[in-house]
């Protein structure tokens, strides 16, 4: 083998390996943040905002308590069932955003993704990636 023909070998691998962390990285469960806050979901428009209080725009209906980040999402919350139900994306099972287990993506501006539970979550992350 040429020296030429090593250096690119290298140049080749070092890239391959530079995409597979990449990869890796993505896939981690580390790149989400569990919301606990509903408060700071908007969730017509599915972001988390850690320094908001959508308090003020929260309806209830059903005793169950949903968020929006303005007057106009306050009012398709109580008129709309669909702003109110998501698909968790590991089981496309419908569910309510009141009820589930809330993520934000850190490298997304906080998209927020809702599942049934802990254990969806994990297996999406897993699966997706």
């Amino acid at each position: 083998m040429t020296k030429t023909n090593l250096v690119k070998s290298l140049v080749l691998t070092c890239f391959a390996l530079l995409i597979s962390f990449s990869l890796y990285a993505k896939s981690s469960v580390d790149n989400f943040i569990q919301v606990t806050e509903m408060n700071k979901v908007c969730m017509v428009n599915d972001f988390y905002n850690p320094m908001a209080d959508f308090s003020k725009f929260m309806v209830q209906v059903e005793k169950k308590k949903y968020y929006g980040c303005c007057a106009m999402c306050k009012d398709k919350l109580q008129k709309s069932i669909k702003h109110r139900v998501a698909k968790d994306p590991y089981t496309y099972e419908k569910i309510t955003k009141s009820d589930a287990f809330i993520v934000a993506d850190k490298a997304d501006n906080g998209k927020t993704f809702y599942f049934k539970n802990k254990e969806n979550f994990v297996k999406w992350v897993k699966f997706k990636f």
